[in-house]
């Protein structure tokens, strides 16, 4: 458990941060608007995000790299 992963706690940005850091398969559960922001953060666009969707983000391990929608379901 992680308090940034709350509701209002954290940006699309600083969730991409937060799996950057912890690394490679990572899983990060959370809420929107957060969630439905870093996707579209990594999607380019916005896209719907209802409850219970999974999204595969591939960050990347440089701070500057832009993170990657891979899926979305």
């Amino acid at each position: 458990a992680d308090d940034s992963l709350a509701s209002g706690h954290s940006s699309a940005e600083e969730l991409v941060r937060i799996a950057r850091v912890r690394g490679v398969g990572t899983v990060l559960v959370g809420h929107n608007p957060e969630i439905c922001e870093a996707v579209a953060l990594a999607a380019g666009r916005e896209l719907p995000v209802p409850p219970g969707s999974v999204a595969c983000l591939e960050v990347g391990a440089g701070e500057g790299s832009w993170p990657r929608l891979a899926w979305l379901r």
